[in-house]
C-alpha cells in the first residue's frame, strides 16, 4: 500500500495535537479501558464541552475511536500500541533534556515542558528537515533547495531545533553544514507517528473495501 500524500504533514498534524497536557492527561485516562465524555471531563477537570473539544481533535486525527451504547458514546484509543509508545516516547526527553522519571499514568503529572517535542516537530517544515538529514549531513544550500524555502525561512526553523539539541551545524568554509544530533531518538519519534498515520490509512482504505 502506497503512503498517504503528504506524510509529513499529518506526522506534524498528529505530533502538534498531542502537544496539550490535557489531551495526553484523556489519553493516560482512557488507556486501560473506553470511557464516556461526562467520564473523561470528570478525570481530566475539564468543562463537558471542552472535554469534546479536545476529543474530537484526536477523533478526526485517528487518535481516538468511538462506539455507541445506547445513548451514549464511548471513546477509546485506536492503535493503541503505537499512540502509547508515541506518548511514552516523546515524554522521555522533554525539551530541557531532563532524564525522565518513570511513573505510573494514573500518578502521572503531565505539564508543557514534557511535551515540548511535540509542539517543536508539530510543524510540516521541520518534519521535512528532518527527513532530509535522515541521510546524514547536509549542505544548508542543499537543504534550502531540496525545501524550496527562503533562507531566512530554513534559520527560524534551524534555530528551535538546535536550541532544543536536535540539529547541529559546522562550518566547512563559507557553508554550513547541518546533522541530526541525537538521531535515535529524533527519527523514533517521528517514525511512530508515521506508524499511527499508516495505520489509520490501511484503516480507510479496507473500510471503504467493506463498503464497495
Amino acid at each position: 500500500m502506497r503512503e498517504p500524500k503528504d506524510l509529513a504533514k499529518h506526522c506534524a498534524n498528529v505530533l502538534k495535537v498531542l502537544c496539550q497536557p490535557g489531551r495526553v492527561k484523556i489519553i493516560d485516562f482512557i488507556r486501560a479501558e473506553e470511557k464516556s465524555v461526562f467520564d473523561i471531563a470528570g478525570a481530566a477537570g475539564f468543562e463537558q464541552s471542552n472535554a469534546s473539544h479536545h476529543i474530537s481533535k484526536m477523533y478526526f486525527l485517528g487518535i481516538l475511536d468511538s462506539r455507541k451504547m445506547g445513548q451514549m458514546t464511548l471513546y477509546r484509543l485506536k492503535h493503541q500500541g503505537s499512540i502509547l509508545a508515541l506518548i511514552d516516547r516523546a515524554m522521555q526527553r522533554p525539551l530541557l533534556l531532563a532524564p525522565p522519571e518513570r511513573i505510573g499514568p494514573e500518578s502521572r503529572v503531565i505539564k508543557s515542558d514534557d511535551l515540548a517535542m511535540y509542539k517543536l516537530f508539530g510543524d510540516v517544515t521541520r518534519i521535512r528537515i528532518i527527513e532530509e538529514l535522515r541521510g546524514g549531513e547536509i549542505y544548508g544550500g542543499t537543504l534550502i533547495s531540496r525545501l524550496g524555502a527562503a533562507h531566512y525561512n530554513l534559520s527560524r526553523h534551524m534555530t528551535p531545533l538546535k536550541s532544543a539539541g536536535i540539529v547541529s551545524m559546522r562550518k566547512e568554509k563559507a557553508k554550513t553544514i547541518y546533522r541530526l544530533t541525537d538521531q535515535d531518538y529524533t527519527l523514533s519519534l517521528v517514525d511512530l507517528a508515521k506508524r499511527v498515520i499508516l495505520q489509520e490509512s490501511r484503516d480507510t482504505v479496507q473500510r471503504f473495501e467493506q463498503m464497495g
